[in-house]
């Protein structure tokens, strides 16, 4: 198998998204563990949001309907401003 081919499988999607969560479990880890870091409820957001990005291209490569599709990519689009939300700081009065 060709590396186009491997790209466009649906084993390296299922690789990064197990990637992205052995991240997840490894940043959680060293925040419990050292307290640094970003906090657990800060990068969650942000890997969900990954998350649903990877669903859509697994959909996409499936060929599933657009819909499926533009589900995930609005799931990710939720995440991502949810994200934004909690991590954004005022500026100080």
């Amino acid at each position: 198998m060709d590396l186009a081919s491997q790209l466009v499988s649906g084993d390296t999607v299922a690789l990064i998204a197990v990637l992205v969560s052995i991240e997840g479990v490894a940043l959680w880890w060293l925040w419990r563990l050292h307290g640094h870091g970003l906090p657990p409820d800060e990068i969650l957001w942000n890997l969900l949001s990954g998350a649903a990005l990877m669903l859509a291209v697994a959909a996409a490569l499936q060929q599933l309907p657009r819909a499926v599709i533009g589900g995930c990519l609005a799931l990710s689009l939720i995440a991502h401003v949810i994200d934004l939300r909690v991590r954004w700081r005022r500026p100080p009065d």
